[in-house]
């Protein structure tokens, strides 16, 4: 299920984008996003049947029918765009229609990697680990940008540790994910200040 809402997430961009200006490909790409929609669906009922929580059941449909909607609505828009760039106000209604998108891709993502989570499934969590320390060690290969503090600054950031409570564990275990993925941000800046003093 994960695939398909990354696979529709990284449609949002190129759809919006052929609605404004690019009428030869809308409907390639509009044809290529559909395409996802039925994989989505039943996985969101097959993941949905799984979960043994009945609130995660109830937010993972919702906002899979959230998503849903504001990608028709999205393309809705973009048909009536036609690629135009004249079309203003149907190219509007469409970057509004497309930051509906976005954040419906979002929130399914967050609940999806908390159920994961929950289930005792790490491999995405793993695999973000994984590729934050290749990243690490690839220092040689420049940093995603300047730092802009101190060693200390950035030590301090590392170092910081939160409580923890076995219920949360699933939100704990994403958030032990994305803190990993911005330790490596940190220390890479932190040894690039060392270098440069």
């Amino acid at each position: 299920m994960i695939t398909a809402v990354q696979e529709i997430s990284n449609l949002i961009e190129p759809v919006a984008g052929t609605a404004q200006a690019e009428a030869s490909h809308l409907g390639h790409k509009v044809s290529q996003t559909a395409q996802y929609f039925e994989p989505l669906i039943i996985a969101a009922i097959g993941t949905a049947s799984k979960t043994p929580n009945h609130q995660q059941q109830m937010n993972l449909l919702d906002q899979t029918k959230t998503l849903v909607e504001s990608t028709l609505q999205m393309l809705y828009r973009a048909k009536e765009a036609g690629g135009n760039p004249k079309q203003a106000a149907y190219t509007q209604e469409a970057l509004e229609e497309t930051m509906q998108m976005m954040e419906a891709v979002e929130d399914l993502t967050t609940t999806l990697n908390e159920a994961a989570s929950t289930a005792g499934v790490v491999r995405g969590m793993m695999d973000s680990i994984i590729q934050a320390v290749n990243q690490m060690r690839g220092l040689d290969e420049g940093p995603m940008g300047e730092p802009e503090g101190t060693f200390v600054d950035y030590q301090t950031t590392m170092v910081t540790k939160s409580t923890t409570n076995p219920d949360e564990l699933g939100i704990l275990a994403n958030q032990l994910t994305n803190d990993y993925r911005q330790l490596v941000q940190e220390a890479k800046l932190a040894a690039l200040t060392v270098e440069n003093e």
